[in-house]
């Protein structure tokens, strides 16, 4: 079996929490808790894979499992589409995941990756961002520091060698896939760690930039 493991930090704002949306500088940290995310090839448990398959289309490509420590996020079987691109399906609870998944493995098959053959895998979510049995979040940046660490996992997945801003941006592209209207400060501070001064990027040019991507 191959794995690979990759943790990013949650965040806490120390001053310019609101203010960072309309452009101003923030001051942001780095905490001292966690989500960690695995991800490997190791074969499922076929009880589970046909409970799984039981209450999902029978039509896609499945291709792995996203799993959690969290009682209340059920796994979830996540599949290709026919030009082999991860479908985004409608489960709000792993849709920072599905988004990382997502942009890590478009900027892996365009830059060639040397693991880009590594279609199929499982990823496995660990947090101390929230509650493990109820899922009440603490206001730590749980959904920007799994955002990170899914990039960073698949990274190594992949073989992919990146650099912290590198990171960074990535799970900007990931995370605004799913929340247009955040400032971003999270995803840095979970990238970059320790204390941050953080502006906001320009939003509009990255979602102008995404959409003239997305129409070729």
């Amino acid at each position: 079996m191959t794995q690979v493991r990759s943790s990013a930090p949650g965040k806490l704002y120390i001053a310019g929490e609101y203010a960072v949306v309309d452009g101003c500088a923030a001051i942001v940290a780095a905490v001292n808790r966690y989500v960690t995310v695995s991800v490997s090839d190791e074969t499922l448990n076929e009880e589970l894979r046909e409970n799984l398959q039981k209450n999902a289309p029978s039509s896609r490509n499945y291709c792995g499992v996203i799993t959690s420590d969290g009682e209340k996020y059920k796994p979830l079987l996540w599949s290709r589409a026919s030009d082999g691109s991860i479908e985004i399906q409608n489960d709000g609870k792993y849709a920072y995941v599905l988004a990382a998944m997502s942009v890590v493995d478009a900027y892996a098959s365009e830059e060639c990756a040397p693991n880009i053959n590594r279609k199929s895998y499982n990823v496995h979510i660990s947090s101390e961002l929230d509650d493990a049995k109820t899922g009440r979040k603490y206001g730590l940046g749980s959904s920007a520091a799994v955002t990170v660490a899914v990039i960073r996992a698949l990274c190594k997945w992949y073989d992919l060698n990146l650099s912290t801003p590198e990171i960074c941006k990535l799970a900007l592209i990931a995370s605004s896939s799913v929340k247009k209207s955040g400032s971003g400060g999270d995803v840095a501070a979970s990238s970059y760690g320790g204390w941050i001064m953080y502006r906001a990027y320009n939003r509009e040019w990255l979602e102008a930039e995404l959409t003239l991507v997305k129409s070729g």
